[in-house]
């Protein structure tokens, strides 16, 4: 679960690893968010990160041709219609 604030959404939300959008520029629409990679791991068919964005750790999944070196700055985007609310459940209830 990532705070809204990441998605510009009001509502903590979830997104799959490998729909999270990684790229060593902000877009053009929207910028997305600023990180740090802090560690990368080489998984044969794909790499597996985790980055600093905004005071939160971040899993991504990409192809592995994406090859960020740890310590390198980093864009993260979270693709609207990939992004799940995730309501919050009432106290004492389900």
């Amino acid at each position: 679960m990532l705070p809204g604030r990441l998605a510009g959404l009001m509502t903590p939300f979830s997104i799959r690893l490998e729909d999270v959008e990684l790229a060593a520029a902000p877009g053009a629409d929207d910028g997305g968010v600023r990180g740090i990679v802090v560690r990368r791991a080489f998984l044969g068919s794909s790499r597996d990160y985790v980055v600093e964005a905004d005071g939160e750790s971040v899993r991504v999944t990409t192809p592995p041709h994406v090859d960020v070196e740890p310590g390198e700055p980093v864009w993260l985007r979270f693709p609207p219609e990939r992004c799940h609310p995730i309501e919050p459940v009432p106290a004492g209830g389900s």
